[in-house]
Order: C-alpha cells, then sequence, then structure tokens
C-alpha cells in the first residue's frame, strides 16, 4: 500500500511537472513572438511545435502512437486542407506576405496554414493522451471508414466544383457555416455517450487561455487577419477584434471538437 500511494504520489508529481512546462513553453512563446516579431511560420513552430515535440518524449505507453498519427494525418492533414481550402477561398482569414514563405498550394492555401493545423491537432491530441486517456492498446477503430470515406466524396466534390463550378464555393458567413458543418460527428458522439463530455472539456481548461493568448500575439502581430463576412467582432486585449466564430469554434470549443473527432472515429468512444 505505501509502495502503490508513492508511485502514484510520484505519477502526479510528474504530471504536474509536465502542465507547468506546457505553461511555460506558452509564455515562452508569447514573449519571443512580440519580442522578436517573429513570422507566423516561427511562431507556428514556437506555439505548436515546441509543445508537442515535449510531449510526444513524455508520452510513456508506445501503443498510443498509432491512434495519435492516424488523427493527425487524417484530420490534421487531409480534413484540414480540405477546412484550409474552403476557408482561404471565401477569406475567412488571410496572409499577408510575410506569413506566405513558401507561396500558395493551387494559387489558395497557405502551406504554413497546413503545417500549423497538423501540428494543433497533434498537440490537442498528445495532450489528451498523456493528461486524460488511459487506453494504451494499438487498436484504431473500425469507424474511421466513416471519416476517410466522407473525406473522399468531399475531396472529389471540391475538385468537381472549383473546375466546372467555382461560385458554388463562394458561401455567405462561411465560417459559421463550417462550424455548422463539423458539428454533426461531435453531436452523435455526445448523444451516444453523454458521459464522455466532461473527459473532452477538461482540456480545454488550458486550451481556451492558450488559445487566446495565441490569437492574441497572432493578430498583434499580423500573422493573420480577418477580411470575411461574420456575425460579429469580439474585442480582445491588446487593442485586437476576432470574429464570434473564432471565439467559439477555434478558441472555446477547438480541443473539444478534435477530441470528439478522435473519440467517435479512431479512439473507442469512451
Amino acid at each position: 500500500m505505501t509502495y502503490d500511494l508513492a508511485r502514484y504520489n510520484g505519477y502526479m508529481k510528474g504530471k504536474v511537472f509536465d502542465f507547468l512546462t506546457l505553461v511555460a513553453l506558452a509564455l515562452f512563446a508569447s514573449v519571443v513572438s512580440l519580442i522578436w516579431q517573429i513570422t507566423f511560420l516561427y511562431s507556428t513552430i514556437l506555439f505548436l511545435g515546441l509543445p508537442s515535440l515535449f510531449l510526444a518524449l513524455r508520452l510513456k505507453r508506445t501503443g498510443q502512437w498509432w491512434r495519435i498519427i492516424t488523427m493527425t494525418v487524417l484530420f490534421g492533414g487531409w480534413y484540414g486542407f480540405l477546412l484550409a481550402y474552403i476557408a482561404d477561398w471565401n477569406r475567412i482569414w488571410a496572409w499577408p506576405p510575410e506569413s506566405l514563405p513558401w507561396g500558395l498550394w493551387f494559387y489558395l492555401v497557405n502551406p504554413v496554414e497546413i503545417l500549423w493545423v497538423f501540428l494543433w491537432v497533434l498537440f490537442i491530441v498528445l495532450f489528451y493522451e498523456h493528461f486524460i486517456e488511459n487506453d494504451s492498446k494499438k487498436i484504431i477503430s473500425a469507424r474511421i471508414i466513416w471519416a476517410i470515406a466522407p473525406a473522399s466524396l468531399i475531396t472529389l466534390a471540391i475538385t468537381l466544383m472549383t473546375i466546372y463550378y467555382p461560385r458554388s464555393l463562394d458561401w455567405p458567413y462561411a465560417y459559421a457555416a463550417l462550424f455548422v458543418l463539423t458539428l454533426p460527428p461531435a453531436v452523435i458522439l455526445l448523444w451516444r455517450n453523454p458521459r464522455i463530455f466532461g473527459k473532452l472539456l477538461l482540456p480545454s481548461l488550458f486550451f481556451t487561455p492558450f488559445h487566446i493568448a495565441h490569437e492574441i500575439v497572432s493578430v498583434s502581430l499580423g500573422q493573420w487577419y480577418f477580411p470575411g463576412q461574420y456575425f460579429a467582432l469580439v474585442p480582445l486585449p491588446g487593442n485586437t477584434f476576432v470574429p464570434i466564430e473564432e471565439m467559439i469554434v477555434w478558441i472555446i470549443l477547438g480541443s473539444v471538437l478534435v477530441l470528439a473527432y478522435y473519440e467517435l472515429y479512431v479512439d473507442d468512444g469512451k
């Protein structure tokens, strides 16, 4: 009993250390970004790359990597590109020349934007697996086919619309429309297992303030801006304004939605 208690205390101290390290890395990224006025690429590495690397090195159960890699490639890479394509087409957000070191893919999508989404999804899933999830199995849910099939159909649809009817991609209030389109899988998961909501919500206690800090720094430095059509603008510290859709979809619900997709399509949904 004494040994188990000592082991548990050591485990909890390790988790506290890891959490405080992530907080310190976020503060470091904010300070360095503001002092040196770094560009979007290097800010992405500081805000998302460094903490992802730290958590990857701290992850103990190697079986988790199968799910983490699958989720990151499918939703951070494939779905991330589809999201960026629609967003950039409708100028939900836009980039100054300094944020385009690698040019544009298809004359539209910022490659650094794809790197950003990829690392963002990776960071969230690593955080979840490290601090919340206890499943060490290598099994990936068979439900993943229900994520791959729609991605294939959406890719085909966007390709055909771009070639034959590009005006069909012009959406009013595109940010809100994308939000509505991303909701059904999360609703399905919560309807099937309402008790999982608390588990998905816990990481947002870290990611909501993290996202606010990231947003304030990036908008203040002009790494991205918002020229699109929105329902309202929300003021943030630093004399910055962001769309209310950004506040809801990314800052508040971003990690919850990513993890809902993770549990529904990749993990066990429990």
